[in-house]
């Protein structure tokens, strides 16, 4: 890449301060036409297949991954939408069939699109063709039409930095471990069922069985919801929807605080009829189900192999994530001066740089902060980057908020990153609330309000954050206490109704937000 290989470091300072114990879990989701998702998916699908990965150059080819790995999310979207919509039973049916279609050809172009930064000698293999692609748009455009279907947003591409890559690396290394052919664990055409759990479940499926046909294997996809109590999750498959699968994959971001999801499908494909041991899970981290985990699905996981690729472990042209920002720092910053380091600033770390001391920290949700690194240079330069995923709407914000003069500017993006200067200085505490001070946190609300909300929009969002507030005193503090909080809520509900606009942003203007640079700006 033409610079120093850069270390990534975590300080490691003791922690002084406790962490709070209540947790609000989001459901990020949207409301949107089938037509307008369409149109969204086949866009960015027409965009990478026109650009293509011609160009040797790494940084293209590194763009190009990226911009096929945004036209995969979106078409996994579609097919979760579609896929948990009520419909006829044959509109569904084949519905269902098209839009898996769409994101099976996305996870080819993507696959082609990753196996071009794997060797940086090797001329780009050619993405997918059309291949029927606008007719199965248009197929879908007239089967189900501008129906408004709900979007759920997979949490692990837009918070957590998980990437489709990594269970593209595990499935290979589950082929690996599978050889097939005389003499290999698989017979020769013997079928494996790769089944994803929906909502993320169906991007990933899609990857899984993509790199597996690649493999030379014979693979059949289905995605699930599975349903029941969000610790205890239930699925159900039938010998029909199993049909000939000798081996079962089950593919999903999991394990959560329950790990009864995926195991809810082994134990469901077990009872139609599969072999025992022949299924496997590949999930989005290496960790055990959480303390709500039952002893049987507990069990299940002990006994169920698990293929995983480590975030660490991925290599794009050879390099590592931190050291791709590196490179990418030097580039946007135009200067030949090499990344000294690559500090992990996620899970509340930022705060070991900001303050002095540890008794100074504001509280933070650490496992739920999206991922930042900062890299700085000898000079003590440093640009942050920070994970948004696709989310353009995030990105928007931090331009709004740059223009307005209340953030820095963006200089760029990389592999689901933003980055913008870091700005050193002093992070404002409670007492420099003047009001001054207040007006100016106004103002950038203000600046960095997004498009209003519509009245059913609000309304889902004032009843997301009752049902977290009850849930979470529930938890801490018992029912009696939780039943008392039901006044705020319906409040809430009260003013919204008779709000004509309303608008989201930032919401989050807390002291440690904001910091005051060298000048006093």
């Amino acid at each position: 890449m033409g610079h120093r290989p850069a270390t990534l470091t975590t300080p490691v300072e003791p922690t002084e301060r406790a962490e709070p114990d209540v947790i609000v879990y989001g459901d990020p989701q949207r409301r949107t036409s089938v037509l307008a998702q369409v149109a969204t998916v086949h866009a960015l699908m027409s965009a990478v297949t026109e650009v293509g990965p011609s160009a040797q150059a790494t940084f293209e080819r590194l763009e190009h991954l990226d911009r096929a790995r945004r036209s995969l999310i979106a078409a996994g979207c579609l097919e979760q939408a579609v896929g948990d919509e009520e419909l006829d039973a044959d509109v569904r049916r084949r519905g269902v069939e098209l839009v898996q279609a769409i994101t099976d050809d996305a996870a080819h172009i993507f696959h082609a699109a990753w196996v071009a930064t794997q060797d940086g000698d090797a001329r780009p293999p050619d993405v997918a063709g059309d291949d029927g692609r606008g007719a199965r748009f248009a197929d879908i455009t007239a089967l189900i039409g501008d129906r408004i279907v709900t979007v759920k947003e997979p949490e692990g591409f837009a918070f957590y930095a998980l990437y489709a890559e990594q269970s593209l690396v595990a499935a290979l290394a589950w082929a690996g471990e599978h050889p097939a052919g005389p003499g290999g664990e698989v017979d020769d055409g013997e079928p494996i069922l790769v089944v994803g759990v929906r909502s993320i479940g169906t991007t990933l499926s899609a990857v899984v069985a993509a790199a597996l046909e690649h493999a030379g294997r014979s693979v059949r996809r289905i995605t699930l919801r599975p349903t029941g109590a969000p610790f205890d999750r239930h699925a159900q498959i039938d010998a029909d929807e199993l049909g000939d699968a000798a081996w079962v994959l089950v593919v999903d971001e999991g394990p959560g605080l329950s790990g009864s999801s995926m195991a809810s499908v082994a134990e469901a494909v077990e009872r139609a009829g599969l072999r025992p041991g022949r299924v496997a899970f590949l999930p989005g981290h290496g960790n055990d189900p959480g303390a709500e985990a039952t002893p049987p699905v507990r069990a299940r996981w002990a006994r169920t192999p698990r293929y995983v690729a480590a975030h660490a472990a991925l290599r794009w042209s050879g390099e590592a994530l931190a050291g791709l920002l590196a490179a990418r720092t030097s580039q946007i910053l135009v200067t030949r001066a090499c990344v000294d380091r690559v500090e992990d600033l996620s899970r509340g770390e930022w705060r070991r740089v900001v303050y002095p001391t540890g008794r100074a920290w504001p509280a933070a949700c650490a496992p739920f902060e999206r991922t930042k690194l900062r890299c700085v240079l000898a000079d003590g330069t440093a640009v942050l980057w920070r994970y948004v995923g696709t989310d353009d709407t995030h990105l928007a914000g931090l331009r709004r908020r740059a223009t307005r003069g209340f953030g820095p500017e963006v200089l760029g993006t990389a592999h689901g990153f933003v980055a913008t200067r870091w700005i050193d200085g002093r992070a404002l505490v409670a007492e420099d609330a003047a009001p001054a001070m207040v007006d100016l946190i106004g103002a950038q609300l203000d600046a960095v309000t997004a498009a209003p909300l519509t009245v059913q929009e609000l309304r889902d969002a004032i009843d997301r954050i009752g049902d977290a507030l009850h849930r979470n005193t529930s938890e801490a503090l018992g029912v009696d206490e939780a039943d008392r909080v039901a006044p705020w809520r319906a409040g809430a509900t009260a003013i919204a109704a008779e709000l004509s606009a309303a608008a989201c942003g930032d919401g989050r203007p807390a002291p440690h937000g904001w910091i005051r640079d060298a000048t006093g700006r």
